[in-house]
């Protein structure tokens, strides 16, 4: 085993400036410019111990567990606190630092996950990491992997994790869920060392191996001897020690040898030159123990009379420092309440002053509002200005006595200075000594009065925080909402944990109202960063603090009860329960025409979205509309809100009002500028009318400038700009850029599984959209396990029947269908209707849409009555609920019309879509997606009546334009560009038909690749054409290449595949290849097996089949296939059906050709129905043979 011995940093080694306590010490002076980082990155805390005194079976036995060989490797330090564990864990980094000048070396503070998180940032920056565009999970993984990445071995203290279920252990499931697991983020591999200090011994077994914990006992007495010699500061021997034998043996017995109280003990000794004896009288005076620390076992080796609690030391040095300094005894018990982490110098400033029963008043009174504190305290804060213009000399003076009382507790060490990336000074205290003070406080009264001291300094520490958290309203619905600057948000995150903190002493103090207001304002800054689980938390305690206090119908317990109905939304667990309680209320407290009423029915309607209840949504936002117009003007920005929020609410019923969108946004403009929060949301609201409207070009660009404001103003990771993301990644989608989408929306949930975490409704949701995604990419394995994985996540989070889960059994029926699995697909969507009607109703929108897809499966099976009668109904409810020119009703519109042309119905499709086109450029304009396809629809349905030249000129117009509004290189103009070949190709011009396939291959396959079924379908169209102009061998090798690549795309048994294979036999068939019967053979088998005996395409195989017999003039077999295919088609699709009048022409053709046959055996003749080339051929030669 190597040892660690050497005493040498390397050349390039430096130790990096971090958020750690301590003071912090660089290889190069201080003075001068910061270096270029180096290889090789220290983040230490604390200069090396020089007094330390080596404990030499711990030492050995860390050495022995953490060798400085390669290999990952970890290990724990455990004991009480005060135990020396941190001590032991810096002298191992400095030794290792000496052994190895290339070994990295980080250090994290683990107490609490904000520590942990501040720590890691100080790491990422030193290590190259941009932090400054990070925040939460995203920023701890980019730390791990940048430290997993160091090339050198590394080492990381993990200190303090005292809380173990930061860390997993001993979670519970909803725990885990709410709060994440930190262990995820500790860094691993081959190169690392973890050394954990922790008071739990429970480290053992979890997160290092059983026999990978080393417990951290009192010290031997010889060692704790050592220990307070150096700490009384005596370097010249033993001999004055030797004098005091027995008393220095009494204390050390008395302190159990824990090295943190003997250190403090030997330097309160040293300051006032105070002996063992002495110090152990002192300490011997107080009679109790802390209780507060858990039960003191017993222990053989000790005396049953002395405590193993070190917190007596603590009080014992507060007295001392009270008698010295009333001002740092001041400071002190007010840190007693505050988090013992990041404690800014102005806050120890604030606890200074002194106080007196004037600066109380307004404290004692219990039901002053959240306005009427903020007045009184903005008044104050306006006081206080005026008096720092007239008393510049007696502030200096007074901020002198505070350095100095600061100073004389970090002398003590109650405190130690600790170095922030920002410059400030920032403190922390052991929370050792935070427990003793407050032992100590609960255990005196005051001398003047009846007032404990600790309710006294808990009320002294609230009103500190209190005064410290920023005042500014951030609750984006409230009328006095400010948009916080920068500055503001920094407090706030300063004082956060403080706040907090704060909070669970309001009953002690007596403070439960002032206490619920500083948590209210929390809460808002939680709101501004979407920081819901965060927010959860403080809402439901300030709600318990105003309920107790007030009482449950006090206008600010209304208040909190909305706060936490609009956090359940924000966590995905939408219900309509809470906020019908805030609105009930709000109407009896306060009346209908009050703002908050106002706000509280707007918020009720905003579930009602949530829950797909858009018409009660539409109603109630509606009346709020009236109602704020009414009180407050059309130019409030509540007001403005109302407007913005019904038309959403329409919007999600197909009303897409431009008109709404922009006069919302020109509103916003002009009363609350540009960077508004709600101007950015008018601008999202805007790029989403188009997006609908088909205007892509003008949705992509709002949309991007929208997403930029947002990345400046609330920055990348917030969940609004993720939103924005998302909303962007769907106009790509809806433009055909897939491949964009995907990069967007994996970016999207990768930040909010790092955020939310796995199982929150947001990330589910995305998983969702992305599933949709991917099935557009015909990657249907991928987005079906993507499917499941959301179907399964939200039954167990939602329940069964939740409306969410029943979506997603949709989504997965969806997916069926694209992969064409029909009969699963039919069965799923049959289950859904089920329970929509019965929980939604017949004629519900959900319900619809839902017969609408089971519709449309019916149609693919080939059961057109079934997939007419459905539509039909749909149709026939859309029209009375949504009207006749709403966008769904028109598409359903379409849907039956091509329903109609299928069976051969053409003048009846034609009708339609005559009607749809109409009120489609009418309705959405004639650039719209919808307003084009309806016009190539309708084409097609010109076409094979044989208007071609009509047919031509609609698709000329569809093409040009969707050039005009996409590009020509834009996927969503390559449809037309097909129908205008196919048009071509219909009236017999099949090398302009072949010249337009070649160019659409070309550009597909640049921009959608080479195996998108787009692509792959434009192969067997040019195939087609070259089929058409007697070009088989093209044909034959074209049609290979695509059946090898929709093979490999969408699987074997996809209805695409089978239709290509149906291609490929044909062609065969006219090239007299030996693989024709066996491939037609193969198509029909597939076809039936996939799709059914009745299906169209089932049918057109059995009649190919028989073509091809034909072609081998084997009548006798062909002449029962054309039957069977003729009976067939008359059964499903009519008699008068085009296909059933081709059936029957081929029918005819066989049995004439097995009658001339029979007559004259030398004939021979080999056409079809698809060749009237042939044709002429045979008729030729019989007409020679007739000749005389």
């Amino acid at each position: 085993m190597a040892t660690i011995s050497n005493s040498h940093f390397g050349d390039h080694a430096i130790i990096h400036q971090g958020n750690v306590h301590g003071n912090v010490y660089y290889g190069t002076s201080p003075h001068k410019p910061a270096p270029a980082r180096a290889e090789v990155v220290r983040v230490i805390p604390y200069p090396r111990n020089e007094d330390i005194v080596h404990r030499k079976n711990l030492i050995d036995r860390l050495d022995e567990l953490l060798p400085q060989t390669s290999g990952y490797r970890s290990a724990a330090l455990c004991g009480l606190g005060g135990s020396g564990k941190t001590q032991i864990a810096l002298d191992y980094v400095y030794r290792r630092c000496d052994a190895d000048d290339k070994c990295c070396v980080f250090w994290v503070h683990a107490d609490s996950q904000a520590t942990f998180s501040t720590d890691y940032k100080t790491i990422g920056k030193n290590l190259g990491v941009d932090v400054e565009r990070l925040d939460g999970l995203d920023l701890l993984d980019a730390v791990r992997s940048a430290i997993e990445g160091q090339s050198s071995r590394w080492v990381i203290v993990i200190d303090n994790a005292d809380d173990l279920r930061l860390f997993g252990v001993g979670q519970k499931l909803k725990d885990k869920e709410a709060n994440g697991n930190l262990c995820e983020y500790i860094p691993q591999g081959s190169q690392g060392t973890i050394l954990w200090t922790t008071r739990d011994a429970h480290i053992a077994g979890t997160l290092v191996g059983t026999c990978r914990s080393i417990e951290v006992q009192s010290m031997a007495i010889g060692e704790a001897t050592v220990l307070l010699t150096r700490a009384t500061g005596e370097i010249s021997g033993m001999g004055e020690f030797e004098n005091q034998k027995e008393g220095l043996n009494a204390l050390l017995e008395e302190l159990q040898c824990l090295p943190l109280a003997i250190s403090q003990a030997g330097a309160f000794m040293r300051r006032t030159l105070m002996t063992a004896k002495q110090y152990l009288s002192l300490l011997s005076q107080g009679k109790t123990r802390l209780e507060v620390l858990g039960v003191s076992d017993t222990d053989r080796y000790r005396r049953p009379e002395v405590s193993n609690s070190v917190l007596e030391t603590w009080r014992i040095s507060a007295e001392r420092i009270r008698v010295e300094s009333e001002m740092s005894y001041r400071i002190l018990n007010v840190l007693a309440y505050v988090d013992n982490q990041d404690i800014p110098q102005e806050l120890l400033v604030a606890a200074a002053d002194e106080w007196d029963d004037d600066k109380e008043d307004h404290r004692d009174d219990q039901t002053l509002s959240c306005a009427t504190l903020i007045d009184l305290k903005s008044d104050k804060g306006s006081q206080k200005q005026d008096d720092r213009d007239d008393q510049d000399s007696a502030i200096q003076i007074s901020e002198l006595e505070v350095l100095r009382a600061i100073a004389r507790l970090k002398e003590f060490s109650f405190i130690s200075l600790r170095q922030t990336a920002d410059g400030k000074r920032s403190y922390e205290m052991h929370k050792l000594v935070q427990e003793a003070l407050q032992y100590g406080l609960s255990m005196s009264s005051l001398n003047d009065g009846p007032r404990k001291m600790e309710e006294l300094y808990s009320r002294r520490a609230l009103q500190v925080v209190d005064d410290l958290f920023p005042i500014q309203n951030m609750d984006i619905q409230e009328e006095s909402f400010v948009q916080p600057d920068s500055d503001t948000h920094v407090q706030c995150q300063r004082y956060l944990v403080h706040a907090t903190r704060i909070a669970a002493w309001a009953e002690i103090s007596g403070t439960e109202v002032q206490t619920a207001n500083l948590l209210q304002r929390v809460s808002d800054f939680l709101l501004w960063h979407a920081r819901w689980r965060e927010k959860e938390l403080i809402d439901s305690q300030a709600w318990d603090l105003r309920r107790k206090v007030l009482g449950e119908k006090h206008p600010d317990t209304i208040k909190s009860m909305a706060s936490l109905a609009r956090t359940h939304n924000g966590l995905g667990r939408f219900s309509t329960d809470m906020p019908t309680q805030v609105l009930e209320l709000r109407k009896e407290v306060l009346g209908e025409k009050h703002p908050a009423t106002m706000l509280g029915m707007s918020n009720l309607a905003t579930a009602y979205v949530a829950l797909g209840q858009y018409r009660e949504a539409e109603e109630m936002h509606q009346q709020v509309l009236e109602l704020r117009r009414e009180v407050l003007g059309e130019r409030h920005p509540d007001t403005m809100c109302s407007m913005q929020d019904l038309m959403m609410a329409r919007m999600f019923q197909g009303q897409y009002s431009e008109k709404t969108a922009i006069q919302v946004l020109k509103m916003r403009q002009e009363v609350l500028g540009e960077r508004h929060i709600h101007t950015i949301w008018s601008k999202s609201d805007l790029a989403a009318v188009y997006r609908w409207q088909g205007q892509y070009s003008k949705a992509e660009s709002i949309g991007q400038e929208a997403l930029e404001l947002r990345k400046q103003l609330i920055g990348e990771t917030h969940p609004e700009t993720l939103r924005g993301l998302s909303e962007l990644a769907l106009t790509y989608s809806f433009q055909g850029q897939n491949n964009m989408a995907e990069k967007l929306k994996r970016q999207v949930l990768e930040q909010q599984r790092e955020m939310l975490g796995e199982k929150h409704l947001f990330t589910i949701r995305s998983m969702e959209d992305l599933s949709s995604i991917l099935y557009t990419l015909n990657r249907h394995k991928e987005a079906m396990d993507i499917s499941v994985k959301v179907f399964t996540l939200r039954q167990e989070i939602l329940g069964e029947k939740h409306p969410d889960t029943i979506r997603s059994l949709s989504h997965f029926a969806r997916g069926c269908y694209r992969k064409g699995e029909f009969s699963k697909a039919k069965d799923t969507f049959q289950e859904v209707l089920k329970h929509q009607q019965q929980t939604l109703g017949e004629r519900h929108l959900l319900t619809l849409e839902v017969m609408f897809e089971l519709a449309l499966v019916y149609a693919s099976q080939g059961n057109y009555s079934k997939a007419e009668g459905a539509l039909e109904d749909v149709l026939k409810v859309q029209q009375d609920e949504l009207g006749k020119r709403h966008v769904n009703t028109l598409r359903s519109m379409s849907s039956l019309a091509a329903v109609y042309a299928v069976q051969g119905h053409n003048i009846k499709a034609q009708e339609i879509y005559e009607k749809v086109v109409e009120l489609q450029q009418e309705e959405l304009g004639e650039r719209h997606p919808d307003s084009l396809g309806s016009m190539s629809n309708l084409a097609a349905v010109y076409a094979v009546q044989g208007h071609n030249i009509k047919a031509q000129e609609i698709y000329e117009k569809v093409v040009e334009l969707q050039q005009e509004e996409l590009g020509e290189r834009r996927p969503g103009s390559f449809g037309s560009m097909s129908g205008l070949a196919a048009a071509h190709a219909l009236q017999g011009h099949h090398s302009k038909a072949q010249d337009i396939y070649t160019e659409l291959l070309k550009l597909q396959q640049e921009e959608l690749g080479e195996k998108s079924p787009d692509t792959i379908a434009s192969m067997a169209l040019l195939a087609g054409a070259y089929h058409a102009q007697g070009q088989y061998k093209k044909a034959e090798k074209l049609r290979c290449e695509a059946l090898e690549l929709v093979r490999e795309v969408l699987g074997e048994k996809h209805p695409e595949t089978l239709r290509v294979m149906a291609d490929l036999a044909i062609t065969y068939i006219w090239l007299k290849h030996s693989k024709a019967e066996a491939a037609c053979r193969e198509v029909l088998k597939l076809r039936q097996e996939v799709l059914g005996g009745k299906h169209r395409d089932t049918i057109a195989s059995l009649a190919t089949l028989g073509t091809m017999y034909c072609h081998q003039e084997q009548y006798d077999k062909a002449e029962p296939l054309y039957q069977t295919a003729l009976d067939l088609c008359i059964q499903v699709l009519g008699d008068d059906h085009v296909d059933a009048i081709r059936y029957r022409k081929c029918l005819a053709s066989a049995q004439r050709s097995k009658v001339i046959m029979s007559e004259d055996p030398l004939v021979h003749p080999p056409w079809t129905v698809w060749s009237r080339k042939i044709k002429r051929h045979y008729n030729a030669r019989l007409a020679q043979k007739q000749k005389p």
